[in-house]
């Protein structure tokens, strides 16, 4: 049996919607192992939690605090989200990337970065708000 090449594999994620490509982790082992990028970057534009085996997420404009429930995200953009509030915050608690800019909404406050202690890197390009 002949294996798809490693530069191959990307090309056709792309195709894949978020359900197909949570589906394709089950095809067998190998696949999961070998072919699965679980830490490429994934377009979340949904209310519903992230899946827990996405850790690169960029959030899209229907997504809600409640996406972010119970999710295991290291990596985390939400530029141009404006339904992530507070609550949104208190579910990042192990985040490590934050990239946050051109957010200008009065639902982040101060009380919302005391949720990220184990962050690393955050990005607040273009942010005006006062909080």
């Amino acid at each position: 049996m002949s294996s798809i090449p490693d530069d191959v594999i990307p090309i056709l994620q792309s195709f894949l919607g978020t359900e197909d490509f949570i589906q394709s982790r089950t095809v067998s082992r190998a696949w999961n192992q070998d072919h699965v990028r679980l830490y490429d970057l994934v377009y979340w534009n949904s209310p519903e939690p992230v899946p827990k085996c996405f850790t690169r997420v960029r959030l899209g404009f229907k997504a809600r605090d409640s996406s972010l429930k119970g999710s295991k995200i290291l990596f985390l953009n939400i530029m141009g989200n404006k339904n992530i509030t507070d609550e949104g915050f208190s579910y990042l608690e192990g985040i490590h990337t934050l990239e946050m800019s051109h957010c200008n909404q009065k639902e982040i406050t101060n009380n919302a970065f005391s949720h990220l202690k184990a962050i690393n890197t955050l990005q607040m390009c273009y942010c005006h708000q006062i909080t």
